[in-house]
């Protein structure tokens, strides 16, 4: 059986307790009231702070964008025309980010650089030419190619694989320059690093075909009047006679002092005979000085008026007959020339008088065959005096008449 006082013990404990309050939705009301309180404080101050950074990016960008420009401007500042220029600072205002403006201003680096490379190549055809550069369609045809090229490596080949013919190419202008310039000359000067040289009008030709393409751009020609003069020389002032057509240099010896020659060495030097001026002075105090050169057209050479005699015997036979009942008479008769002294031979010849052939034939290049004996033999004779008949320039020609055999001297010039 159920105990009913315990049940009503119960029912009276119950009626006694409170019920407890649910304070959840108020906690959470709590935050959330805090939260948008929070975000009302804050969200106002972080959109300010993202549009400040947007505008500080955008200024960024903007001052990067104007540095780059700047820098297009620097790098096309020799090529201001160039529509590449535009081009690049149209892409640099389009970029949208500092790593595409980087991208743009590598491009455009890279383009300079062969832009420069491939002028550096042009400008080097156009020296190889100078003045006549426009005259040829060789050289405008290889320019033209380099333009087109997109890369230094490609540039390079074309202008490397023709380079020598462009060298010849040009060449060819200077050389019919100057063959114009001569034209109708009989003698030419040139000057080539300051220092002049005599030629005739058909060695200077034939010398033109050896120059280089540099010495021919640097070469000076210019017509020039020569007349003769007579030179004595001796021959330990000589060496080997130089022949008609050779060219030589005159030179007179002048007493110098030491110190004047000192002061002047590195002017000097180069301009001697020899360069030992130190020893050479303490010898002899005499210094042998240029003139000027000249082209050979004759050699004498001088004997002592008595140093050769020359005899000649002629046979000859005489008829004499009176009539055709008389009988003729013969007789021989045997004549003998003997001259002294190589002037009375020489007449005596001209005249007649002696065999004009076999004295010809004795005499004839005597200096040249007297020079070959000395070589063979060793043996040489100091004392004899070669009279050269020579060409110089006008202007010179008086400094040279005064020279005689004691103060004389001349050297061959190689070819």
């Amino acid at each position: 059986m159920v105990d009913t006082s315990k049940i009503k013990a119960l029912k009276q404990k119950s009626k006694g307790r409170k019920p407890k309050p649910n304070i959840i939705p108020i906690i959470i009301a709590v935050v959330v009231i805090s939260i948008v309180a929070l975000l009302a404080v804050t969200i106002p101050s972080i959109i300010n702070s993202m549009k400040e950074e947007k505008i500080l990016t955008i200024q960024s960008l903007e001052k990067t964008k104007n540095d780059a420009k700047n820098q297009i401007n620097a790098l096309f500042s020799k090529y201001p025309n160039d529509p590449k220029k535009s081009e690049f600072i149209t892409k640099i205002s389009a970029a949208k980010n500092e790593e595409e403006i980087k991208k743009i201003i590598e491009e455009a680096n890279k383009y300079i650089a062969i832009k420069n490379y491939k002028e550096n190549l042009k400008n080097s055809i156009k020296r190889l030419y100078g003045d006549y550069y426009f005259d040829s369609p060789l050289a405008q045809k290889i320019i033209s190619e380099i333009d087109t090229t997109n890369s230094i490596n490609e540039a390079k080949n074309i202008y490397v694989s023709n380079f020598e013919q462009l060298k010849e190419d040009a060449r060819k202008y200077y050389i019919e320059k100057y063959k114009s310039q001569v034209l109708n000359s009989k003698y030419v000067k040139i000057v080539i690093d300051g220092k002049e040289h005599i030629l005739t009008r058909d060695k200077f030709l034939e010398k033109l075909e050896e120059y280089d393409l540099a010495t021919l751009k640097k070469l000076k020609v210019s017509s020039i009047n020569m007349c003769e003069v007579t030179l004595p020389v001796l021959a330990k002032r000589v060496g080997a006679p130089p022949k008609p057509g050779d060219r030589i240099m005159v030179y007179e010896f002048v007493n110098v002092s030491k110190n004047t020659v000192v002061l002047n060495k590195d002017k000097l030097k180069n301009e001697y005979s020899f360069w030992n001026f130190t020893g050479n002075i303490a010898k002899t105090g005499i210094i042998a000085v240029p003139i000027s050169e000249a082209i050979v057209k004759d050699v004498y050479v001088v004997l002592p008026s008595n140093s050769i005699t020359y005899s000649e015997t002629k046979s000859s036979e005489v008829t004499l007959t009176q009539d055709e009942e008389t009988e003729s008479a013969k007789k021989e008769l045997n004549i003998e020339y003997k001259l002294n002294g190589i002037t009375n031979i020489l007449h005596a010849a001209v005249m007649g008088k002696i065999d004009y052939n076999k004295l010809t034939y004795k005499l004839g290049k005597y200096g040249y065959r007297l020079n070959k004996l000395e070589d063979e033999t060793q043996i040489f004779d100091p004392e004899v005096i070669y009279l050269f008949v020579i060409e110089v320039p006008s202007d010179k020609s008086s400094e040279i008449v005064g020279l005689g055999f004691d103060n004389s001297a001349i050297a061959k010039i190689s070819d």
